[in-house]
């Protein structure tokens, strides 16, 4: 096999892996979701509200500021795809396949 035919066929299969290897990481809705609900609540408790509360609508903005943003995922699919360069350079080289 050439060593290109062997780097593309290795880090298709590699790349393909990387959602579910990051998808604690990408659920962003599944954890900011209720992140915010929780938020809103322990707020409007510690507040004593019973009507609209407006005061805690900004409670989730610090409170889950890492359940909801996407930068874990990125960082986690920019390192996944690094690996995968990595591991499929060093299985792909000669005398592993024919240049």
């Amino acid at each position: 096999m050439s060593c290109n035919d062997c780097y593309s066929q290795c880090y298709l299969s590699c790349d393909a892996s990387i959602p579910s290897e990051c998808s604690r990481y990408c659920d962003v809705p599944g954890s900011c979701n209720p992140c915010k609900t929780t938020a809103i609540e322990e707020c409007r408790t510690s507040k004593n509200c019973t009507g609209s509360c407006d005061e805690c609508n900004d409670a989730p903005n610090f409170k889950c500021a890492f359940a909801c943003t996407t930068r874990n995922c990125n960082g986690c699919h920019y390192a996944g795809s690094q690996m995968c360069q990595k591991t499929c350079s060093e299985e792909c080289s000669a005398p592993k396949c024919v240049p």
